[in-house]
This record gives structure tokens, C-alpha cells and sequence, in this order.
């Protein structure tokens, strides 16, 4: 120990340049795998705020909430504690001339999943929308104001304003199913049994509690929080691309420490020799 002391004090420069690569490392590594949390998060906020058990997609499908699409009415095969029909709606928010990403979640009044409200109240009829705090901030928007989303004629009116959040990185909003069916499909639903969903939302003791009544037209399938949270699009190529660069970097680390040290023994190939004739043990 002490003779691996003075010469990393004699020898300031060299060992100075190894620990600046490694601390170089060690930030790009602190830093990727910062963003890969915060971009995991970003894009599945929303779903871990639900507290939901699982959802209930069309199992053809292919475990993709995009691809999926229900009619609402068949919530009545989703046997649970509790359970949410859930459109989702991504468009652009437009606040004169500029437009930003949103994303509109259409469901019930009463729905478990609606997240407690800062201020206001919940949408109560056609026409009227929840919205996050952060998109509140971002488009400078209060309760009463009213705003245009994607096609939609009607401009919807902000009723309440819940704790920020986010899906896709994409800020976040709630409405009924009449105003997301005519919001995602440019048409008013003539009545209940025409308005389509993506999935259910289930809330129950767990999964297994969940039943499904088998049905030949549309058949169901449930899966889990982390199921759902992993075939998000973009969710899981995303963290293998970031994780991966993670591990690479660690590899790297650990190679040019093992090439430094490689060196450093050749180095002294002549001293270990000259100790040797001198009867040191190698040890």
C-alpha cells in the first residue's frame, strides 16, 4: 500500500489522466442512466397513477393498447372489483398559432382511475375536460378556459386541474366517452352501445380475481401494470438502447483500467526481474 502511494505520487500526471477517464465515464454513465429513468417515467406516469390491478385488451391486439379496440358495452364481460372503460386520444393542443402534443384520456364520470383535483371540479358533461398542472403551466391555462384539440368543432372547457403528469412524455387530460368518441373519431356516437374504447382498466385484490366471460366476437385478454407498461410503444426498445449503452460504458471502464494496469507491469518488467535476483519473494 505504501509503495502503490508514492508512486501514484510521483507519478501525479499519469494517474491524474486515468482517473479523468474514469470520471468522464462515470458521468456519461450517471447521466444516461438518468435519462433513462426519466424518460421511463415520463412515458408511464400516468398508468402507475391509475393504482389499477391490470387491463383488459382485445387479445388479437398483440398486447398493444393502440391497437386494440372495444366497444364499451363490453365491459360487461370484465368481471371485477372495479373497472374502467378507457379511450386514448393523442393530438395536438392549439393555442393560437402553435400546436403541442397532448394526450386525452376518454372515461367515466366516476371512474377510480381519475386522479384527485387540485382545484375545480370534474367533467360533467359534453364539451368539458380535466387537465394536469403541468399542462396547465405550459399553456398557461386556468379553470374556465377553453381549448381547441385536434379536429374537434367544439372548443372544450376546463372544469378541474390534478397533479402534473405525463404519457409519452406527452401532457395529460380526461373527458367523457361522448366527447373522446367524437374528439378520436370525428363523430358523435348515436348512443352508448356505439362508442369505442381501447381497453378496460381493472381494480381488484389481483389479477387472478379478475374473470373474463369468454366471448367469440371480441376476445379479451388481461395483463399486468408492468405487462402494459412494457408493450407501451417505444417504452422497451428504448431502455434496452439506454440500459445497453450503460453496460458498454461499464465494459469500457473496466478495459482501460485493465490496459492501464497491463502497461504499468510491463514497465517494471525489469525491477520484478532484479528483485528476483536478489531472493524477494514473489508474493
Amino acid at each position: 500500500m505504501f509503495l502503490a502511494l508514492k508512486e501514484m505520487k510521483d507519478q501525479k500526471l499519469r494517474y491524474l489522466l486515468l482517473t479523468s477517464i474514469i470520471g468522464l465515464i462515470a458521468l456519461v454513465v450517471f447521466v444516461i442512466s438518468g435519462l433513462a429513468s426519466g424518460l421511463s417515467s415520463g412515458n408511464k406516469q400516468v398508468v402507475l397513477d391509475w393504482h389499477a390491478t391490470g387491463m383488459v385488451l382485445n387479445k388479437n391486439a398483440n398486447k398493444t393498447v393502440n391497437a386494440s379496440n372495444l366497444a364499451a358495452r363490453e365491459q360487461e364481460n370484465v368481471t371485477a372489483e372495479k373497472v374502467a372503460p378507457m379511450g386514448i386520444y393523442s393530438g395536438a393542443l392549439k393555442q393560437g398559432e402553435e400546436q403541442n402534443n397532448i394526450t386525452v384520456f376518454g372515461t367515466e364520470k366516476d371512474s377510480f382511475i381519475l386522479p384527485k383535483l387540485l382545484e375545480g371540479k370534474s367533467f360533467d358533461e359534453d364539451y368539458t375536460i380535466m387537465i394536469s398542472q403541468n399542462m396547465a403551466d405550459k399553456f398557461q391555462l386556468a379553470v374556465g378556459d377553453q381549448i381547441k384539440v385536434g379536429n374537434l368543432k367544439h372548443k372544450l372547457k376546463v372544469t378541474g386541474i390534478f397533479k402534473a403528469t405525463t404519457y409519452l412524455l406527452q401532457t395529460v387530460g380526461y373527458t367523457n366517452l361522448t366527447t373522446y368518441q367524437e374528439l378520436k373519431y370525428g363523430t358523435k356516437a348515436a348512443d352508448e352501445s356505439q362508442i369505442m374504447v381501447n381497453m378496460f382498466a381493472v381494480k381488484d385484490k389481483s389479477l387472478k380475481d379478475v374473470a373474463l366471460n369468454d366471448t367469440k366476437t371480441v376476445p379479451l385478454e388481461k395483463f399486468s401494470n408492468t405487462t402494459f407498461i412494457e408493450n407501451i410503444p417505444g417504452e422497451k426498445p428504448e431502455q434496452i438502447t439506454l440500459n445497453a449503452m450503460v453496460y458498454v460504458l461499464i465494459i469500457i471502464s473496466a478495459g482501460i483500467v485493465a490496459i492501464f494496469m497491463y502497461v504499468l507491469t510491463l514497465q517494471k518488467k525489469n525491477l520484478f526481474g532484479i528483485l528476483k535476483l536478489k531472493g524477494f519473494p514473489r508474493a
